[in-house]
């Protein structure tokens, strides 16, 4: 399990918090000896958190100057972000300067994006936080949650559906797949976990009698930087699974942040679910 850095118990770092519960959960779940983060809120994303300070996703020179008048060199990316008209945004000089800079990066995908992102930060003298460095409760530990281990089939479609997705790694592609035995029902693209999950349901019925029943795995893409966009799993994930006929899922343990894990845990165990940290 990821170690706290000393540090955090002595000085605060920004939680720079985007769209959705995700950075509730990260303040929920902070180990007592962590000083309370500075929050800032991106406005353009709505967080569902109570911040220090809103501003624009354009105010990139304010963003840096809050930073520095709180004497804060650490900061940790935590929500949803989706990506914004730039028309839109109100930038600063400071902004327009980076928007400049990310301009080429907008048409390649996120994690090229979010990497050259976080370099800016780190040129300016900041240096990036990971969720599972500061809020180690929020990742999926190894092995089984709850009563129900996978058999083994489905550790035999886990092993090839893992090397299917080290293999898409490259390609800048999603982080999960759907797979019954060795058939591939979906991979995860643009339109994230959930949909990806519900396009299942549109495969005739008589296919998906034919196979083994679907399993999930979920887990960072090869290479892709652990301070932006790793990969969630909640309840609502493993409610869309289980009313598409999933019979577990397989997650990478340490490197996916698990939201509420009693929940999960407590619906796994009733509907003879598993979930597995690999």
């Amino acid at each position: 399990m990821t170690e706290i850095p000393p540090f955090l118990t002595t000085g605060k770092f920004a939680l720079l918090a985007c769209g959705g519960a995700l950075p509730q959960h990260i303040l929920n779940h902070l180990p007592t000896s962590v000083i309370r983060p500075f929050i800032v809120g991106f406005k353009e994303f709505h967080p569902e958190i109570e911040c220090d300070i809103m501003i624009s996703v354009g105010q990139v020179g304010k963003l840096f100057s809050l930073l520095r008048t709180q004497n804060i060199k650490h900061f940790c990316l935590a929500g949803y972000a989706h990506r914004p008209m730039l028309r839109h945004l109100r930038f600063d000089c400071k902004g327009l300067y980076t928007a400049w800079h990310l301009s080429k990066k907008f048409k390649t995908g996120d994690d090229n994006l979010l990497s050259s992102l976080i370099h800016i930060f780190k040129h300016n003298g900041f240096a990036p936080l990971s969720i599972p460095e500061i809020c180690p409760a929020l990742t999926m530990p190894l092995g089984a949650l709850g009563y129900y281990e996978p058999d083994t089939q489905q550790r035999e479609s886990f092993n090839y559906g893992q090397r299917l997705l080290e293999t898409l790694s490259p390609y800048d592609m999603g982080q999960a797949i759907a797979i019954a035995g060795q058939v591939v029902l979906a991979v995860e693209t643009l339109e994230g976990t959930d949909e990806m999950i519900k396009r299942c349901q549109n495969i005739p019925a008589h296919r998906r009698k034919a196979l083994p029943p679907a399993i999930f795995i979920k887990s960072p893409k090869q290479g892709q930087t652990p301070y932006a966009d790793l990969p969630v799993f909640g309840l609502k994930t493993l409610h869309h699974l289980h009313e598409s006929g999933f019979k577990g899922a397989f997650l990478k343990a340490h490197h996916l942040i698990l939201v509420d894990i009693d929940q999960i845990i407590d619906y796994a165990n009733k509907h003879n679910l598993f979930i597995y940290g690999f």
